[in-house]
This record gives structure tokens, sequence and C-alpha cells, in this order.
């Protein structure tokens, strides 16, 4: 979709379909469900620039595990009060 501001997914990875599922309840201004065959399922998002590649992963140190972790804790923590 080179010309338009919006793109098209297509995926059978039930792991993605429930993300993408999940995008489509939390942002239906960005993500949209057009077409499910049963086996797969096509979607919109209407802007393709939410959509990246990455080259590698991200390599963490144990500091990096530990301190993101710690921010995570606070976060769950904040959410039930």
């Amino acid at each position: 979709m080179r010309d338009e501001d919006y793109a098209t997914i297509y995926t059978s990875d039930t792991t993605y379909m429930t993300k993408l599922d999940k995008l489509c309840k939390t942002s239906p201004d960005m993500y949209s469900l057009i077409a499910d065959t049963g086996r797969g399922k096509t979607y919109r998002v209407e802007d393709k620039t939410l959509i990246s590649f990455r080259t590698k992963k991200r390599e963490l140190s144990e500091e990096q595990k530990i301190a993101a972790g710690e921010r995570m804790r606070k976060y769950q923590a904040s959410k039930h009060n």
C-alpha cells in the first residue's frame, strides 16, 4: 500500500490474532478487522507508521532486567489502587 496511509495485515498465527483483536477493541479508530476466513484474519491499520520491523532482539543486562521488573511491579501495584 505504498500510496496509502493505511496498511492491511493478514495473519494465521493465533498469537498475533489475539494481539490484533485486543488492539481492535482498545483502539478501534486505528485497528479494525476486515476479514475472517476461519483460518486467518485480515486487519486494517489506519496509520502504517505503527508497523515496525526489527533487525535484532534487544539484549538487556541483568541490572536492566531487574530495573524493568521493578518498574512493572510498581505499575501493576498502581493499577490495583
